[in-house]
């Protein structure tokens, strides 16, 4: 009965597929792009995010492990730094190292390919300095508000404790972190789907984009679709997210300054 079932179910599978391609042959790279970008998201959610890495433990049963990364992430005054290190090593891994492994092995393709490429990558330099030039008023001005306030910087330093170094190891990190996030959203994505969705493609990346933004502030949030589409075009058009790299990290950083500035 089940097996009967199951059956049925993959001919609507089948059919549905038949009758949405219009016998356009499968293509595998879609596919397979979708399915792990989805794997991915969900690893960055329950792996890279330390408090529901420790609930998924929990939820296994593994109580052991939750006691060890209980302790670990909050054993020390740099509790905190811990746990933005775990996220930022893990997001570095899964947005970038993850896919590339699976595109070179799966497809052989360039990595290059996918957005790390420094030819021609500075050839429209002159846009994201115009882009940077527009944020910098915009980043003084929202950094005064709560919301920003309560979230910038990541890392919380500990009373009576200089920058140096804890604060530019996390920068550090939060770089990395930031060309795993450009290599996966318009690299990755982007180059990845271009051949099947064309220009479309740029409007498919923003919508996961805009989605890792929801428990940012909601201005931030809204700002990532803007972002999404102007970063999405430049990498479309130069092959290369290098640019993009640059251009979000400055902005990060310049908002974990001004937040500090402000206090």
């Amino acid at each position: 009965m089940i097996l009967r079932q199951f059956k049925e179910f993959i001919n609507i599978i089948h059919e549905t597929y038949r009758r949405e391609e219009h016998s356009t042959p499968f293509d595998r790279q879609t596919a397979l792009v979708c399915i792990l970008a989805a794997f991915v998201l969900l690893f960055i959610q329950f792996i890279a995010k330390t408090g529901n890495f420790i609930r998924f433990l929990q939820e296994l049963g593994l109580y052991s492990a939750v006691d060890y990364f209980t302790l670990f992430f909050t054993s020390s005054q740099y509790g905190n730094l811990t746990q933005l290190l775990w996220f930022a090593s893990f997001s570095f891994f899964f947005y970038l190292m993850f896919p590339m492994l699976f595109m070179k092995i799966f497809f052989k393709h360039r990595i290059a390919d996918y957005g790390l490429k420094i030819k021609g990558a500075f050839a429209y330099g002159k846009f994201y300095i115009i882009f940077m030039a527009v944020m910098i008023p915009i980043i003084i001005f929202v950094a005064r508000f709560p919301s920003f306030q309560n979230t910038y910087p990541f890392y919380q330093i500990p009373d009576n404790t200089p920058l140096w170094p804890t604060m530019f190891i996390w920068e550090l990190f939060y770089f990395f972190q930031f060309v795993g996030t450009e290599f996966f959203f318009r690299g990755f994505l982007i180059h990845g789907l271009k051949h099947r969705f064309g220009f479309y493609v740029i409007f498919v990346s923003m919508i996961p984009y805009c989605m890792i933004h929801f428990q940012k502030p909601f201005l931030e949030a809204l700002a990532s679709i803007l972002a999404g589409f102007l970063l999405g075009i430049m990498s479309l058009r130069t092959n290369s997210v290098i640019m993009g790299i640059m251009l979000h990290f400055g902005v990060a950083l310049l908002m974990d300054i001004c937040s500090l500035m402000l206090r």
